[in-house]
């Protein structure tokens, strides 16, 4: 299936030059050796297993592939890009992206003022974290899916004082939670509650849910910080000091570096949105989950099964839902969600998907992984730029040459 949309791309020539300065030299001749041998063993591996996928050593940094930004996806995707900076095509202006092709680089972009440090914040694609981090506790026995939100505070416990619905709130789910089916939602941008940003006290996070439907039903989340703060409850530490010991060092993500990640009031932090990453490391969180969950050949760092319930079709989002819209998806185009990820299954890939078009999607079947930044606006602009990109890479050739303009 192939969605409909005005596509207005600015034919353009591509320069590409290489800039080789002496870290890359003295770097390059030590990591040459290994290089060759991950790329040799993941080819005979596709030879013997044609469906085994390569697995990238993610502490490393990604590598390109030998037509990087010199391929035919590429130009179709810096067309695409020129066209929406230059004003051409009713899309938004992208910051940056970075494609992956079985692991390594094969198109990359950035604006001026944007390069590959730059640390840009992605809004929600910040729940495609969280998700991966309640897969990894769930394994590790520190949670259950099903498990109620009263056997992580009690309800003789302090924080559910002068909460509304609080009956109700504590038979709430994780499940529920990861999948906005809980039947609570945030409360209107109106409200004065808003202005807690989902919650800056436990008390204020469970207060900030407000009844909206039936349970079971599709009515998402934004902002409310309960997941963060079962974290805190159940390990006695932050998320961010969780993860910095158990998940990013397996990226090779440092903070200050690579990410920076909001607190609350508290300390705590933001479990659905906060997030500031590198466009690089957005992608190399999605290589991660097309590797279903392995930061290497000897790492399983998420459940492999974990990864397969994200990239399933979980719960399907109604045809009158507004995120369609700010996706670019119109009421009849297949879309669903579960565990904190969108399956937009007429392209085949599954997303982390940010406010604004803050992508990092994964095409499973072409072995394809997409990260995309855009300004922050809430017009029409953004969901026509995002579907575009997206359509573009769905469609790309990236191991053919550039045809001739």
């Amino acid at each position: 299936m192939r969605f409909s949309l005005a596509t207005l791309c600015l034919a353009v020539s591509l320069a590409v030059s290489t800039i080789f300065d002496g870290a890359f030299f003295v770097a390059g001749a030590a990591h040459a050796v290994e290089s060759a041998e991950e790329d040799a063993e993941a080819s005979a591996a596709r030879i013997m297993h044609p469906r085994h996928r390569a697995v990238r050593n993610l502490m490393r940094a990604l590598k390109e592939t030998k037509n990087y930004n010199m391929n035919q996806g590429s130009q179709d995707l810096l067309d695409n890009v020129v066209s929406v900076n230059d004003g051409t095509v009713d899309g938004g202006v992208i910051k940056s992206y970075v494609v992956l092709s079985r692991g390594k680089k094969v198109a990359e972009y950035y604006r001026d003022g944007q390069t590959s440090t730059t640390e840009n914040d992605v809004f929600s694609v910040q729940k495609g974290f969280t998700s991966t981090y309640f897969g990894m506790l769930i394994d590790q026995g520190h949670f259950q899916l099903t498990e109620k939100l009263e056997s992580i505070w009690t309800p003789t416990n302090a924080v559910w004082n002068n909460v509304t619905n609080a009956a109700l709130k504590q038979q709430i789910t994780i499940e529920q939670l990861l999948d906005s089916t809980s039947g609570f939602d945030d409360p209107a941008f109106s409200s004065p509650l808003f202005d807690a940003e989902g919650g800056q006290t436990l008390n204020g996070a469970l207060e900030f849910l407000q009844p909206v439907s039936s349970v079971g039903e599709f009515n998402y989340v934004g902002f409310a910080n309960v997941l963060n703060y079962a974290i805190v409850e159940r390990l006695g530490v932050t998320p961010q000091e969780w993860a910095s010991e158990n998940f990013f060092p397996f990226l090779a993500m440092e903070s200050g570096t690579d990410y920076a990640w909001d607190a609350n009031d508290e300390g705590v932090n933001r479990g659905r949105n906060g997030l500031s990453l590198t466009t690089l490391d957005m992608a190399k969180f999605g290589q991660l989950l097309l590797q279903k969950g392995k930061a290497s050949r000897s790492n399983q760092l998420v459940p492999e099964h974990w990864v397969e319930d994200i990239a399933s079709s979980r719960v399907p989002v109604p045809a009158d839902n507004a995120l369609r819209g700010s996706q670019g998806l119109g009421p009849d185009d297949p879309l669903s969600f579960g565990l904190m990820y969108w399956n937009i299954e007429g392209l085949g890939c599954y997303c982390a998907f940010g406010a604004s078009g803050q992508y990092i999607c994964v095409w499973p079947e072409s072995e394809t992984v997409a990260a995309l930044t855009q300004d922050f606006g809430f017009g029409p602009i953004q969901p026509a730029t995002s579907l575009l990109f997206l359509q573009t890479v769905t469609d790309a050739k990236f191991r053919r040459r550039i045809r001739n303009h």
